[in-house]
């Protein structure tokens, strides 16, 4: 199977070792030989859905404007892949504390 007709690029960040390539794939995809599964990830689906945003010019506030989700709770599995041959270290999804991400557009890391 063409690599191109499947794969997009990603970067999976691992502590020091940050803009190593990688694949995202649905859990049912096999991208072949040349490939080491490094991973197993799990997307669920939020109660709530951000539809839009409306912006205070007096206050300087944004406020996301929600729905209900449909899909609530649903699963979504995912594999990681590198090609035979790379660093095969494990590919893990983190937790993060949204208080401790700064919003400066030219903070590169936010969170070490």
């Amino acid at each position: 199977m063409p690599h191109g007709d499947i794969f997009r690029d990603a970067v999976f960040l691992s502590g020091k070792h940050r803009s190593r390539r990688g694949y995202l794939l649905a859990a049912d995809m096999n991208p072949g030989a040349d490939f080491v599964h490094v991973g197993d990830l799990k997307r669920i689906e939020t109660a709530e859905l951000i539809v839009g945003y409306s912006f205070n010019l007096k206050t300087n506030e944004l406020q996301p404007q929600k729905v209900p989700n449909p899909g609530n709770g649903r699963q979504h599995l995912f594999r990681a892949w590198r090609l035979k041959g790379d660093k095969s270290d494990t590919v893990l999804l983190r937790a993060i504390d949204l208080g401790k991400i700064k919003l400066d557009a030219g903070d590169e890391d936010e969170e070490e």
